[in-house]
């Protein structure tokens, strides 16, 4: 399994993202959860072909991270659905 659940929670005055990574999702199961707007963690390589997919081969768009040990992330091209593929290590 490549995919993983992950969530944006509160921590106090900060959010931060917390993966889960004891059990991983397919691919079918991940799409599933961004159109439901929650999150998804994957490898780098797969992180960019799953927003196309999710965007119907109209592109996508990389975000830095922009919360406390983020994660860079891509959404669909739109940001329609509002969920995020983390990928990667998070930023200090």
């Amino acid at each position: 399994m490549y995919y993983y659940t992950a969530q944006i929670i509160s921590k106090g005055a900060n959010k931060i993202v917390k993966i889960y990574r004891l059990h991983g999702i397919d691919k079918a199961q991940a799409i599933q959860r961004l159109k439901d707007r929650k999150d998804v963690y994957t490898t780098k390589s797969k992180a960019n072909p799953l927003a196309k997919e999710l965007s119907q081969g109209q592109g996508s768009w990389k975000d830095d991270a922009h919360v406390i040990g983020g994660y860079r992330h891509y959404h669909d091209v739109d940001h329609h659905y509002r969920s995020h593929i983390f990928f990667g290590k998070p930023k200090v």
